[in-house]
This record gives structure tokens, C-alpha cells and sequence, in this order.
């Protein structure tokens, strides 16, 4: 799953792990998001895994080819 860090500096393709732990959340040891309270970043790996069974039903361009939607999640602000 391609997953868009919360900084939007970072697109990567997490492929193994992704875990929320002190406030922020990470994708294969990579800090993709950080948040107010645990409980939020868990609520964000919630989201990551609605995303992952339900999908998306938009498109999204980059650099100049198109990715479905489902494919990449947007971490969310804080």
C-alpha cells in the first residue's frame, strides 16, 4: 500500500509493518505521522486498515502516470 506521509515530503510503499507507538505512527521504521495522543495514532492505523479492506474509488496522478486511489493513503493532520 502506498501511504503519502503527513509531512507530504515522503511517498512510500509499506510493505511489511505498519504500528503506531508514542504518538506517532510508522511504516517499515519510517515515521510517516505524529499525533496529539496514542489514541489518535491508533485511530490513524484504523484508518490505514479501512482504507486497505474498503479502498478508495478516485485516481490520483503522479509523475505523470495514474495510480488508483486505493492504493495510496493520505496520512491525515493531527
Amino acid at each position: 500500500m502506498w501511504i503519502r506521509s503527513q509531512d507530504k515530503k515522503d511517498l512510500l510503499n509499506a510493505h511489511r509493518r505498519i504500528h503506531a507507538v508514542d504518538q506517532a505512527v510508522y511504516a517499515d521504521s519510517m515515521r510517516i505521522g505524529r499525533y496529539k495522543t496514542n489514541e489518535r495514532a491508533l485511530e490513524v492505523v484504523d484508518m490505514i486498515q479501512n482504507q486497505l479492506v474498503v479502498g478508495s474509488s478516485s485516481d490520483v496522478i503522479l509523475h505523470g502516470k495514474r495510480i488508483m486511489q486505493e492504493n495510496v493513503f493520505q496520512m491525515p493532520e493531527k
